[in-house]
C-alpha cells in the first residue's frame, strides 16, 4: 500500500444536516471522499471508492459497514473510517470489547 499518498483535502466542516446517520449504525454517511468532513472525529462510511484514496498517515480504517440503512433505504456497503490525530478536537474513539461486539455485528473486519 502506498503510504505517500497525498492527504485528502476537504474544505467542508460537519454539519450534522449534511451528513446523516446511518440508521443501523453509529456512524455518519459521506457520499463523496472529497466530502470527509475535516472536523469529525467519529467514525464516517465512505464509497467502497475511498480505498483508491487513503492514506494511513491521515485516516484509520474500521472495517466494512455491509447492509447499511439510511432513512430505512438499503445502501451499498461502506468503509468505516476515522481521522487519525491530525490536530487539536480530533480524538480516537476508545470502546470496550464487549461494545465492539454489539457495535460491530454487521461489520467486516
Amino acid at each position: 500500500m502506498d503510504v505517500n499518498k497525498p492527504f485528502i483535502n476537504t474544505n467542508f466542516t460537519y454539519d450534522e444536516r449534511m451528513y446523516p446517520r446511518y440508521d443501523n449504525y453509529d456512524a455518519i454517511d459521506c457520499s463523496k471522499t472529497d466530502m470527509i468532513p475535516n472536523n469529525y472525529s467519529g467514525i464516517i462510511g465512505v464509497p467502497i471508492r475511498f480505498i483508491t484514496k487513503y492514506n494511513p498517515k491521515q485516516f484509520r480504517l474500521i472495517g466494512i459497514l455491509n447492509h447499511p440503512k439510511l432513512n430505512g433505504k438499503n445502501m451499498m456497503s461502506r468503509i468505516l473510517i476515522q481521522a487519525r490525530n491530525l490536530s487539536e478536537g480530533i480524538k480516537r474513539i476508545k470502546i470496550s470489547e464487549s461494545s465492539y461486539k454489539r457495535i460491530f455485528k454487521d461489520v467486516s473486519i
